[in-house]
């Protein structure tokens, strides 16, 4: 059988699921598998590159589901209108942050970069499109 900590993350990951189609999930284990409590944290990364279209509905359904601490907007020098767009949702949402990125570096330099100022105990990765 399973311990409970375990039953736990996998209730979390089916809940994220459901709730945001089209996000893979990863945890951030900061200590191997710590028991998991209702003090534990829970943010997302969000990599964008020339996502204007997306980006608005992509952040509301993030913010809708309300159970993250923080979410992160990790702009990878965007040539479209993304980083004003996400400069606009984080003044109006205080756990938004964005993060812009002068040279296009790719999503894994993004996800990392992000990974780098997430303060929360376990973070998913959500693509914005």
């Amino acid at each position: 059988m399973l311990p409970l900590e375990y039953l736990l993350y996998l209730q979390i990951i089916l809940f994220l699921y459901e709730k945001m189609q089209y996000s893979y999930i990863f945890l951030s284990f900061k200590n191997i598998i710590p028991p998991m409590n209702k003090n534990h944290t829970l943010g997302v990364i969000v990599p964008i590159y020339n996502e204007e279209k997306y980006l608005k509905e992509s952040v509301n359904r993030l913010l809708e589901v309300g159970i993250f601490s923080q979410i992160i907007l990790v702009d990878d020098n965007s040539t479209d209108s993304s980083f004003e767009i996400a400069n606009i949702l984080a003044q109006e949402h205080s756990v938004i942050t964005v993060i812009k990125i002068n040279k296009n570096q790719g999503k894994g330099n993004a996800v990392i970069t992000g990974a780098k100022e997430i303060n929360t105990d376990y973070l998913i990765v959500h693509d914005a499109d």
